[in-house]
């Protein structure tokens, strides 16, 4: 076998390994922390639901986004629970035209470019985690 060949072949077996090892570590992680990221999630649908029933939907992404920015880098999970908290909230206050002109879920291209420019509006440009959660709102207004 070439030299050149049993290379590639080591590294592609290390690099299936790696991925293997960081499924199985993802999915152990999260077995071993459901209870908790369940309970979060519903204290945050619960926050979400109380803060929007005295609130206006626009107040509802200002507070997710606040929110937002507690989040670790890569923190997935809080990210997660504060889109939860952010489509409670809308469902609950009080319409202030914030849902016109949101795209419907089916619409990803025209979501996606919407986040965008609404991330820029509020002060977020460029923030994939700021989109991440406001993709919650085409989720969100699509439900009323």
């Amino acid at each position: 076998m070439p030299k050149g060949l049993k290379v590639v072949l080591i590294l592609l077996g290390i690099a299936i390994g790696c991925v293997g090892l960081f499924v199985g570590g993802t999915w152990w992680w999260v077995s071993s922390n459901r209870d908790r990221i369940m309970k979060d999630a519903r204290a945050e649908k619960k926050a979400g639901k109380a803060f929007g029933a005295t609130h206006a939907q626009s107040a509802c992404v200002d507070d997710a986004l606040a929110q937002l920015k507690s989040c670790g880098l890569l923190d997935l999970v809080c990210e997660a629970t504060t889109k939860v908290r952010l489509g409670s909230c809308i469902s609950v206050a009080r319409s202030d035209g914030t849902c016109s002109g949101v795209p419907g879920p089916s619409e990803l291209v025209k979501g996606a470019l919407w986040a965008t420019e609404e991330c820029k509006r509020r002060g977020q440009p460029g923030s994939q985690a700021c989109g991440r959660l406001l993709r919650g709102v085409v989720e969100a207004c699509a439900a009323q």
